[in-house]
């Protein structure tokens, strides 16, 4: 994402996000860290399995000398 995305991004969410109110930006914040936790999760997941998988076959290539 380049600067001028943020920035559209910024101008057409700003508008919405002041409509909220105190208590339903908190919600949304929350539901916002809940679902950027997952998503990490998730990510970090397949790459300890990619890693796994790699230090897997380094170990299989080496029984085979």
């Amino acid at each position: 994402m380049t600067r001028d995305d943020l920035e559209l991004l910024d101008s057409w969410v700003e508008p919405l996000l002041e409509r909220l109110s105190a208590k339903e930006r908190k919600t949304l914040a929350r539901q916002i860290g809940i679902a950027l936790r997952r998503s990490q999760s998730r990510r970090i997941r397949q790459q300890l399995n990619v890693c796994l998988l790699y230090t897997s076959d380094a170990a299989d290539d080496s029984l085979r000398v």
